[in-house]
């Protein structure tokens, strides 16, 4: 199915994390996916309401493994996006029940049995 609104896309549509893959595959950085967002305006996260929302959606999306990026100073124009890869066991939501998310992967860093 093509989605027929790339640019201009208006506030409403900024929780639809379906489309913001979408449009991943072409920005890859934050200005890029700014200037697709009415209104939104990447140098003005604290002040622009379409800017926050989307930045906190951009959060919300890496936290459930479907997007990484690093953190970088915010005002830096340079912030690379980029769709996460799955985990090498399979889907990142299987055992989360619907609401949760998924358990952290393990870094190998688990604490080792006392004794």
């Amino acid at each position: 199915m093509e989605y027929p609104v790339r640019n201009n896309i208006p506030y409403e549509e900024i929780e639809n994390g379906a489309l913001i893959l979408l449009l991943l595959r072409a920005s890859k950085t934050w200005e890029e996916l700014c200037g697709r967002y009415a209104y939104a305006d990447p140098a003005q996260i604290k002040t622009n309401t379409n800017t926050f929302s989307l930045l906190k959606k951009l959060f919300e999306m890496r936290d459930l493994e479907l997007i990484s990026f690093e953190d970088k100073e915010w005002n830096a124009v340079q912030v690379k996006l980029r769709p996460a890869r799955a985990p090498a066991t399979g889907h990142p939501w299987v055992g989360a029940t619907r609401g949760e998310k998924s358990p952290p992967r393990s870094r190998g860093t688990e604490p080792q049995g006392s004794g």
